[in-house]
């Protein structure tokens, strides 16, 4: 299996930086429920990527296939969870409800897609309706990874 260095680096990146914010939230409110909602924020939103793999193949999906980045060979990139629209909803719904744990899940969702947003040359790339107004188009939306499709 060929793991690409940057996917790595980048698992990396947000294993620490999920779990260093489920600390800090668990030292602020003694609740291991709300650390545990930073880590399940921290990780759900890169369940999209599954989604991408299975759009490109039409099968069974491999971790393989993920690690390597295979599914930007179909020439698109979804990534559906990974979008600041959704988290400004998840931000409502917080303040709308005044909901501590939907506020917790905002922050480890920002977390992560600030993170990932700092890595992109295209900054506008975390935004759901630019990918839409690119037609999902990889080339197009993440010009640095040309090689890998």
């Amino acid at each position: 299996m060929k793991i690409k260095r940057r996917v790595v680096i980048d698992l990396s990146i947000h294993f620490i930086s999920t779990l260093l914010l489920a600390v800090l939230i668990y030292r602020i409110s003694n609740n291991f429920f709300y650390a545990g909602i930073v880590i399940f924020g921290g990780l759900l939103i890169d369940l999209d990527h599954f989604v991408d793999c299975y759009i490109c193949f039409k099968k069974r999906i491999k971790l393989t296939d993920i690690f390597a980045c295979r599914s930007l060979q179909s020439g698109k990139v979804y990534i559906f969870l990974h979008s600041w629209e959704l988290i400004i909803v998840i931000l409502i719904i917080a303040l709308i409800t005044k909901s501590y744990e939907f506020f917790i899940f905002f922050l480890s969702l920002s977390l992560h897609l600030f993170i990932d947003n700092i890595q992109r040359k295209n900054h506008l790339f975390y935004f759901l309706i630019y990918r839409f107004y690119k037609e999902f188009k990889a080339d197009v939306l993440l010009p640095e990874l040309k090689d890998e499709f």
